[in-house]
C-alpha cells in the first residue's frame, strides 16, 4: 500500500532530523522525498555516529577478543550515519582504538554504512580512540560510552580539541582493571570547509599570465601575475572598469566572493630616424605605436662620379605602422656616364667607338692586323697596347705583334730508309743526335755529320746494322721425351724447327728455346725464330686426369692436367691453362634441405621441423620451441592465441607462427562504466545500490546469485536494469532489495527458496517456474516489501511463503498498470493474517483464500466458494470517482497520467498541489467529492476512517486543463499537425521534423527559443504558456556532431503568490536512456557565489522511474513559502546512458523571485 510506505519512510526521516541534530521539520511542500533531507556544510559541523546494536534475551551481543586471539561471541552491530549532513564527497572516517596492544580499526563505509564494534577482553585501563578525517579537519570529538561497561570508576563519557584531519582521545579507566565497551556515539565537530570563489580577468586586448588561476580559496593569498599586450604597458590590475583607486597585486588570505579584475593600459611611443645614404641624420620624430611615421625635411641628394649620377627614389626599409624604434635611410637611383675608344695600327686609325658606357669592356670589330715576314721569321698580331680593359673615360688602344722562327725538316736515314718520324726544327734551334738505334741480332755503325744549329734549311742524317750468330743445345735428359732440331747454329731471326716424341699418357705443354716460347706447329712439331742469343731447349710435359662426379658426400673433378710438381692446368682452345686445384675439384654436394615441414601437436603445445634432401633423401627432425602469445579478446574485436615455434638447424634459426582464433567478447552487461561479458559477474563486482544494465539476453539456468549467501549478490540491494532483454537465472536471492526493471526475469528452480528484503518490479516480469506438482514449492518470499508497477507481472507457481522479517506487517502493492498472476498457487507466511490481507486486496471481486481439509497452506476460491486451479491475475481494485489532473504525493508532476491513490489510515497528510503548465488547480476529490480547502480534505478523510478503518478512500489532486492558445513558429521544418505560426493550446503534444539538408550540409540540432533543444531530426514538445520559435540548424557534412543531451529550463511562473512553478525540458539522443530528468534549486544567498550543482542544490528534484522510454521529457516542480528576498537559482538536471557510459547535464542557470525570471 504505496501511500503507507511513504508516511513511514518520511516519518522514519523526520524522526531522525530530530534526533541526529536537532534541524527543524521543513514546510511539507518543500519535502516531496526522503532522499532530499540535507544540509549545507557552510561552517563548523557536528555530525553524531551512533551505534545500534541487536539484543538476545535482554542483553546485547559483542564479539570478545582474547590475548590469545581465541574466543567470542557474535557482535551484531551496526554503524549509522546521520540522513540530515552532507559531508564532502569522499570524507570516510576512520576509527581505531588501540586497546592495551591491541589495535581494533572501524571504517565508515559510504556505501553501506556498516561498521564493527569492539570489545577488548585485556585487563587494561587505558584506550586510545584515534579519530581520521579524510578530508576535514577535526576540532572537537566527543565519544560517548553507552555500551557495555565492566567495573566500577569507568567514565562513559570523554573528549579533546585539535586542529587536524587526525585525533586522538584518550581514555584512562583507572585502578582495577576498568575496561571500556563499544561506545553508543562519536560526536565529530568539523572545521569550515574551504570555500571557492571565481575569479574574473576582464583583459582589455590584453593575454591574461598561465599563472593567473580561474578561482582562488579563502584560506590562502593569491599573488596576481602582469597580463602581456604588445605595444602596450602594463599600468595594474584594478578592481572597477573606471581604474580609479590603487591598483592591486594579490587577492589576500580571508577574502570571499567573486572577483573581476581590470587590466589597465598605457600605449607606448617610440622614436623614429631618418637617414642619408652616408649615414647623416637628417631628422628624427616621435610616434605612438600603431601609427605610419612620415619625413618632413629637405629631399635627401648623392654627388655624382665617374661612373653614375644619381637621383632620390625612396626609404629603405618601406615605411610602415610603428611597432619599435625604427631607422629609415635614403635610396637613390643611378644613370651611367658613356665615353670613347680609338683603335690604331701605328699611325693609322682602324676604328673609332664612341658612346661607351662606363664600366663596359670595348670590343674590335674590324679586320685582324697584319706584318709581312722574310727567310728566317713570320709576324703575328698578339693583341692592343694597352691591354683592353672595361672603360673609365676616352681611351687609345694599338695593335701589337709577336716575332716567331720559321721551321724547317730533319730527316734520319738507316739503310737507307727513314728512321722515325721527320722532325721539324725551328731555326736557330741547338740539335742533338738522336739515341743510336738497337736491333736485335744487329751491330749498328753510327750517324753521319749533324750541323750545331738548324739552317734556314732541310737536313737529312744517315746511319747503317750489320746481323749476328747464335748455338742451339738441346740437353741429352729431358725426362719421358727425346727432341730433334733442324740446326744447331743460326742467325739472328732464322726459323728453328723441333720435333717432341713423347711416352704414352703425357702430352707436351710447352716448349723453350731460352727465353723464347716455341709455336706448337703440330701434335708434337714446334717451331721458333732464332733469338739473339744462344739457346737452350727445354720440353715441359704434362699427365692426363680424368672427369669425376661429385655427390652429396664426395668430391669430384673435372678433366684437367697435372705436371710433375701438381700443377694444374686445363686445354681450352688447343692451349694449356693453369689454374687452382679447387678450380677442377667439384665439390661434395652436401645436403640441400628446403623448408622444413611443420608438425603440430593437437593442442599446439609442441611443433617439431622435418628437414628432407631432395637429392638424397636423407631427413632430419628437429624439436621446435614453442612460446604462446594471447591477445585478449574486446567487446569489440576477436581475439587470438599467436603460437610460435623456433628451431635451429645447421646454424639458422626456422620460424613458424599459428594462429588460433578467441571470438569477442559479447557486452552483456554494465555497472557504471564497467563492462562484464557474465550477468553474474556484474552482480558480483556491483556495490550495493548500484545498477547492473543488462545489454543481451542471457540463459544461466544453473547460476543462483546470492543463493549461497555470498558477497556477491546477497549481502546488498541489487538494481537490475533488464533493459529490454530477457534473464534466466536457476534462482536469485537477497537478504537486502532487489529492484528489476524494463525485461523479463526468468527464475527456473523447484524447490528453491528465493529471498528478497525487498522486492520491486518496475516495467518488467518476473517468472517463476511451474510446479512439478500441487504441493512442489515453486517460489518461497522472505520479503519486507513487495512492489509491483510501470506495468509489470509477475507470475508464481505452486508453493509461495512469504515472510516479512524486517517489517511489520508485510507490505505488497501492485499498482494500476501492474498485474500478478497465481497458478494453483499455495500460499502461507509467518503472518498470515498479514499476508493474506495484503495480496488479497488485489484478488478478484468475490474471490478469497481459504484452506481444504488437512492443508496446511491457504488457496484461491471463487465467488461460489470453488476451488481455483486455473491461473488468478491481482491488480488494482477499479476504484470510483473521476480526476481530471493529478500529482504523486512525492510532488513529480505526470500531466498526461490519470492517478487514483487509496488510503487506509488515519494518519493521512493531505497532498500538495504544485502548478501544472498548462492547467489551473481546481481542488481535491475524496471519494469523488470535490473540495477546494486542504482542512477540509483532513476532515473528510478523518471521518470516513473513523466511520470504518476498512474502507476504501480516493482521493486525488483535480486540475482543469487551461484554453489559452500561443503561436508556435517553424523554422527549418514542419509540424506534424498544423502549419509554421499557427497558434495551439497549452499541453497540446506536437511533433517538428527538420527539413531535408542542402548539399554540403547535415542537420545538426533544434532551437527552442535560441536554446538548444534537441539534436534529433524528430522532435517533440507540449506547447508551453508562451509562444515558442523552433529553429533547425545545420552544419558542413564535413564536421563530426557530437550528439548529446540537452537541459534548459522552459518557463518559471509564480503561483498564489509564495510560490514557484519550473518548467524544465530535457532532451537525449536516439538511441540513449534517460535515467534522471528533473531540476536543481537554491537560493542564491545559500550558493554564496558557488556553482550549482546536485552537491550545493538545496533541492535536488527529479523523475527516475517514468521517463526512461522518451527521448524528450518535461518535468516541473513547485517551490512552496518562497520569501519576497528571495532570490532563488536553478538549473535543468538531467541524467541519461548511450553506448559510451553514463552522463550527467547541467542546463544554464536561471535566477527568479514571485516576479518571475530575472533578465539582467
Amino acid at each position: 500500500m504505496k501511500g503507507e510506505f511513504l508516511k513511514k519512510a518520511l516519518a522514519a526521516a523526520m524522526a531522525l532530523l530530530i534526533v541526529s541534530g536537532g534541524i527543524p521539520a521543513k514546510p511539507f511542500t518543500d519535502i516531496f522525498s526522503t532522499s532530499a533531507i540535507t544540509a549545507e556544510a557552510v561552517a563548523e559541523q557536528t555530525v553524531t555516529y551512533t551505534i545500534e546494536h541487536k539484543t538476545e534475551n535482554g542483553r546485547y551481543i559483542y564479539y570478545l577478543v582474547g590475548s590469545d586471539g581465541s574466543s567470542g561471541m557474535l557482535l551484531d552491530a551496526k554503524w549509522v550515519r546521520p540522513t540530515n549532513v552532507t559531508l564532502e564527497m569522499g570524507d570516510d572516517i576512520t576509527f581505531d582504538v588501540d586497546a592495551g596492544g591491541n589495535v581494533f580499526t572501524c571504517n565508515y563505509d559510504t556505501k553501506s554504512y556498516d561498521m564493527l564494534g569492539f570489545y577488548d577482553y585485556l585487563n587494561t585501563n587505558e584506550y586510545d580512540f584515534t579519530i581520521t578525517s579524510k578530508t576535514r579537519i577535526i576540532k572537537h570529538v566527543q565519544i560517548d560510552g553507552k555500551g557495555y561497561v565492566k567495573f566500577n570508576k569507568a567514565k562513559t563519557s570523554i573528549e579533546a580539541d585539535g586542529n587536524d584531519k587526525t585525533i586522538t582521545v584518550h581514555w584512562d579507566g583507572g585502578s582495577g582493571g576498568n575496561r571500556l565497551g563499544a561506545p553508543g556515539k562519536f560526536i565529530v565537530t568539523y572545521a569550515p570547509p574551504v570555500q571557492t570563489y571565481n575569479i574574473k580577468y576582464e583583459l582589455n586586448g590584453g593575454t591574461n599570465s598561465a599563472s593567473n588561476p580561474s578561482t582562488y580559496d579563502d584560506d590562502k593569498s593569491l599573488k596576481l601575475e602582469e597580463p602581456t599586450r604588445t605595444g602596450y604597458t602594463f599600468g595594474g590590475w584594478y578592481t572597477n572598469s573606471s581604474f580609479s583607486g590603487s591598483p592591486v597585486t594579490n587577492i589576500p588570505e580571508g577574502s570571499s566572493g567573486d572577483k573581476t579584475l581590470y587590466a589597465k593600459w598605457t600605449i607606448n611611443e617610440y622614436t623614429i630616424t631618418w637617414k642619408n645614404y652616408n649615414g647623416t641624420i637628417l631628422g628624427r620624430s616621435i610616434v605612438e605605436y600603431g601609427k605610419t611615421p612620415s619625413y618632413g625635411g629637405k629631399i635627401p641628394t648623392k654627388p655624382s662620379n665617374a661612373q653614375y649620377r644619381y637621383s632620390f627614389k625612396g626609404w629603405s626599409p618601406a615605411i610602415k605602422e610603428v611597432t619599435g624604434d625604427q631607422t629609415y635611410t635614403a635610396q637613390f637611383s643611378s644613370t651611367v656616364n658613356k665615353y670613347t675608344v680609338t683603335w690604331k695600327d701605328g699611325d693609322t686609325t682602324l676604328e673609332k667607338d664612341t658612346n661607351v658606357p662606363y664600366g663596359t669592356t670595348p670590343t674590335y670589330d674590324g679586320e685582324i692586323p697584319t706584318k709581312e715576314g722574310d727567310t728566317k721569321y713570320t709576324y703575328e698580331f698578339s693583341g692592343w697596347s694597352p691591354n683592353v680593359s672595361k672603360v673609365i673615360g676616352n681611351t687609345v688602344y694599338n695593335a701589337a705583334f709577336t716575332q716567331i722562327p720559321k721551321s724547317y725538316n730533319v730527316t734520319y736515314m738507316v739503310d737507307g730508309e727513314v728512321y722515325g718520324e721527320v722532325d721539324t726544327v725551328a731555326y736557330g734551334t741547338e740539335l742533338t743526335p738522336r739515341e743510336i738505334p738497337v736491333k736485335t741480332g744487329y751491330t749498328f755503325s753510327g750517324w753521319s755529320d749533324i750541323p750545331e744549329t738548324m739552317p734556314d734549311k732541310d737536313i737529312v742524317i744517315t746511319g747503317t746494322f750489320s746481323k749476328d750468330e747464335h748455338s742451339i743445345t738441346v740437353p741429352d735428359d729431358i725426362a719421358n721425351c727425346s727432341v730433334e732440331s733442324n740446326k744447331t747454329i743460326a742467325r739472328y731471326g732464322d726459323l728453328v724447327t723441333l720435333t717432341i716424341n713423347t711416352e704414352s699418357g703425357y702430352y707436351v705443354k710447352r716448349v723453350k728455346a731460352g727465353s723464347v716460347i716455341a709455336n706448337r706447329t703440330g701434335e708434337n712439331t714446334f717451331s721458333f725464330n732464332m733469338p739473339a742469343e744462344d739457346v737452350t731447349i727445354q720440353v715441359e710435359l704434362l699427365k692426363k686426369v680424368p672427369a669425376k662426379p661429385a655427390t652429396c658426400t664426395e668430391n669430384g673433378c673435372i678433366e684437367h692436367y697435372e705436371s710433375e710438381s701438381r700443377m694444374v692446368y686445363v686445354l681450352m682452345y688447343g692451349e694449356f691453362y693453369g689454374t687452382l686445384r679447387q678450380a677442377v675439384t667439384i665439390s661434395k654436394l652436401g645436403h640441400i634441405y628446403g623448408e622444413p615441414v611443420w608438425n603440430w601437436s593437437e593442442d599446439n603445445s609442441s611443433a617439431s621441423a622435418v628437414f628432407t634432401c631432395p637429392r638424397c633423401k636423407d631427413e632430419e627432425t628437429i624439436d621446435a620451441v614453442v612460446t604462446s602469445e594471447t591477445i585478449a579478446p574486446t567487446y569489440e574485436t576477436d581475439g587470438k592465441i599467436i603460437y610460435t615455434a623456433k628451431a635451429t638447424f645447421d646454424g639458422m634459426e626456422y620460424t613458424e607462427t599459428k594462429e588460433v582464433t578467441i571470438p569477442k567478447k559479447v557486452l552483456v552487461a554494465t555497472v557504471g562504466d564497467k563492462k562484464y561479458d557474465s550477468l553474474k559477474a556484474a552482480i558480483d563486482a556491483a556495490y550495493s545500490d548500484e545498477t547492473i544494465v543488462v545489454y543481451a539476453d542471457v540463459y544461466e539456468p544453473d547460476v543462483n546469485p546470492g543463493h549461497d549467501q555470498t558477497w556477491g549478490c546477497y549481502y546488498k540491494n541489487i538494481e537490475l536494469d533488464l533493459n529490454g532483454h530477457t534473464v534466466t537465472f536457476g534462482t536469485l536471492a537477497s537478504n537486502y532489495g532487489i529492484t528489476i526493471k524494463n525485461g523479463t526475469l526468468n527464475c527456473e528452480i523447484v524447490n528453491i527458496s528465493n529471498y528478497f528484503a525487498t522486492l520491486t518490479l518496475d516495467n518488467a516480469v518476473l517468472n517463476t517456474p511451474e510446479a512439478e506438482d500441487e504441493y512442489s514449492q515453486g517460489i518461497s518470499w522472505m520479503a519486507d516489501r513487495v512492489e509491483i508497477k510501470n506495468g509489470s507481472t509477475m507470475v508464481i507457481n505452486g508453493n509461495a511463503y512469504f515472510n516479512g522479517w524486517y517489517s511489520d506487517p508485510f507490505d505488497f502493492n501492485i499498482d494500476e498498470t501492474s498485474t500478478v498472476i497465481m497458478n494453483n498457487v499455495l500460499l502461507s507466511g509467518s503472518n498470515e493474517e498479514t499476508v493474506l490481507a495484503e495480496i488479497g486486496e488485489y484478488l478478484p471481486a468475490g474471490y478469497s483464500f481459504g484452506k481444504l481439509e488437512d492443508e496446511y497452506s491457504y488457496r484461491i476460491f471463487n465467488a461460489d466458494g470453488e476451488l481455483v486451479t486455473d491461473h488468478v491475475t491481482l491488480r488494482q481494485p477499479v476504484r470510483t470517482g473521476v480526476t481530471i489532473r493529478s500529482v504523486d504525493i512525492d510532488g513529480d508532476i505526470t500531466s498526461t497520467k490519470v492517478y487514483v491513490e487509496t488510503f487506509t489510515k488515519g494518519d493521512y497528510t493531505v497532498p500538495a498541489s504544485p502548478y501544472l503548465d498548462g492547467y489551473d488547480f481546481v481542488g481535491w476529490t475524496v471519494n469523488g467529492k470535490l473540495y477546494t480547502n486542504a482542512d477540509d480534505v483532513q476532515t473528510a478523510v478523518e471521518a470516513l476512517v473513523a466511520g470504518n478503518p476498512k474502507t476504501y478512500i480516493t482521493v486525488a489532486v483535480v486540475y482543469e486543463k487551461k484554453t489559452d492558445s500561443f503561436k508556435v513558429t517553424v523554422i527549418n521544418g514542419t509540424l506534424s499537425d498544423g502549419e509554421s505560426g499557427d497558434c495551439y493550446q497549452v499541453g497540446t503534444e506536437l511533433t517538428a521534423t527538420a527539413a531535408p539538408a542542402e548539399e554540403g550540409l547535415q542537420f545538426d540540432h533544434w532551437e527552442n527559443n535560441g536554446v538548444i533543444a534537441s539534436y534529433n531530426e524528430v522532435y517533440s514538445f507540449h506547447v508551453p504558456s508562451k509562444e515558442i520559435t523552433l529553429k533547425a540548424v545545420y552544419s558542413s557534412a564535413e564536421t563530426e556532431i557530437e550528439k548529446c543531451g540537452t537541459a534548459f529550463i522552459e518557463s518559471v511562473t509564480p503561483v498564489n503568490g509564495n510560490r514557484l512553478a519550473f518548467v524544465s525540458k530535457v532532451s537525449v539522443p536516439e538511441g540513449a536512456r534517460i535515467l534522471k530528468a528533473g531540476i536543481l534549486a537554491n537560493t542564491e544567498e545559500n550558493l554564496n557565489g558557488s556553482e550549482l550543482t546536485t552537491d550545493t542544490a538545496k533541492f535536488t528534484r527529479y523523475d527516475s522511474s517514468k521517463c526512461y522510454d522518451y527521448l524528450a521529457y518535461k518535468f516541473t516542480w513547485t517551490n512552496g513559502n518562497v520569501s519576497e528576498d528571495d532570490v532563488w537559482c536553478v538549473r535543468s538536471y538531467l541524467v541519461y546512458r548511450d553506448k559510451n557510459g553514463e552522463h550527467t547535464v547541467y542546463g544554464e542557470l536561471v535566477r527568479a523571485d514571485l516576479n518571475g525570471i530575472i533578465t539582467e
